[in-house]
């Protein structure tokens, strides 16, 4: 091979590799993403990610059909080539990237020993249904609409109440400062999950389950 042929063939090696990597790279992972991992006949648990433009999740999982949804929230980011889902001390969750598919990982971020993997594929569109979940967060009863935040998000949503008035229930004790906090468990409503990476995206107050420590 001339030294003509073989820096040729070196431009073309090196220009393969770097158009792999800019593709590697141009992955959008915003989005929607959806997965079950059956573990008997009975039990099956259902998961639902969406992953914001503004680095910010939002996980609904539920155990098995007929347990409760679960909703956690904060902030994703990519680190040493995984997605990482940082939901402050109640939620950490390891991700391996794939095209079009994430799947999830150990606590230590390594593959999950055995033959069940919770893989999430990614979906076209959020479902446009509503779901009722238990989330653990911050309820901010003195903004013109009281709002709801997830223990490790810093995003606020609009919270409708059924009925009464969150500032005369017993069941929520104020965080000491000068902005009442009330950080609680409680269970809400979604009535369209479609609408939940828009503005228009609101939750509705069912119950307040209980009082929670403030988030870590």
């Amino acid at each position: 091979m001339t030294s003509f042929s073989r820096l040729t063939y070196y431009i073309l090696i090196l220009s393969a590799s770097c158009f792999m990597l800019s593709c590697k790279q141009d992955i959008q992972l915003e989005g929607y993403y959806e997965g079950s991992l059956r573990f008997s006949e009975h039990e099956i648990m259902f998961n639902r990610l969406w992953l914001n433009t503004d680095s910010s999740f939002f996980y609904l999982s539920q155990p098995d059909e007929d347990d409760d949804w679960h909703a956690f929230g904060g902030n994703w980011s990519i680190q040493d080539g995984k997605l990482f889902l940082d939901g402050s001390a109640l939620f950490k969750l390891w991700m391996e990237l794939k095209e079009e598919q994430l799947e999830v990982l150990d606590y230590a971020g390594n593959m999950v020993i055995g033959d069940k993997h919770l893989t999430l594929s990614k979906a076209v569109i959020s479902p446009a249904i509503d779901m009722d979940f238990i989330a653990t967060g911050a309820i901010y009863p003195n903004e013109e609409l009281p709002m709801f935040r997830l223990c490790g998000s810093e995003k606020k949503y609009p919270l409708y109440q059924y009925s009464g008035r969150l500032s005369d229930s017993s069941e929520l004790i104020p965080n000491k400062g000068s902005d009442p906090e009330y950080f609680v468990m409680v269970k809400l409503k979604a009535d369209d999950l479609s609408t939940i990476q828009t503005d228009r995206f609101s939750l509705k107050l069912i119950e307040v389950l209980s009082e929670a420590n403030p988030c870590e």
